[in-house]
């Protein structure tokens, strides 16, 4: 399956943005994906991705992808309507848009959970 992949953080934070990036192309290599294109916003808002957006739905359009990965649907959009036009382009043209399991293993959270009991 070919893939875009898909990271935004609306502060100007590249260790978050780089986060999402590594997580998303370990489970698009988990899965055997192929990536096509790695699109991201540093710093810009859900509200004001439109050239993020309009990228996605033109490599869909012709037809260079099969999926689009991203950590949630917030990543998107954060405006519930053009959230449903994204959707709704991207269905008719038989584009998912698949979201990161919500719980995926995050080994530096989850070693703290696991040392964290330990310290009193």
């Amino acid at each position: 399956m070919r893939v875009a992949l898909y990271a935004r953080v609306a502060c100007e934070d590249q260790l978050v943005l780089d986060w999402q990036v590594e997580s998303l192309t370990r489970y698009a290599a988990d899965c055997g994906y192929e990536i096509v294109e790695i699109i991201t916003d540093n710093g810009v808002s859900g509200f004001k991705n439109e050239k993020s957006i309009e990228k996605m739905l033109r490599l869909a359009q012709e037809g260079r992808i099969d999926a689009i990965l991203c950590r949630d649907w917030s990543r998107i959009s954060r405006d519930c309507l053009r959230m449903i036009d994204t959707q709704s382009a991207l269905n008719k043209l038989g584009i998912p848009v698949k979201c990161l399991p919500l719980y995926e293993r995050n080994d530096y959270v989850d070693e703290l959970a696991e040392i964290f009991p330990t310290m009193s």
